[in-house]
């Protein structure tokens, strides 16, 4: 989901992804 690419990367965590 890109939703949850945008959040995690705002957050952080989107490298994780």
């Amino acid at each position: 989901l890109v939703g949850v690419f945008f959040y995690g990367s705002y957050s952080g965590l989107g490298s994780s992804l």
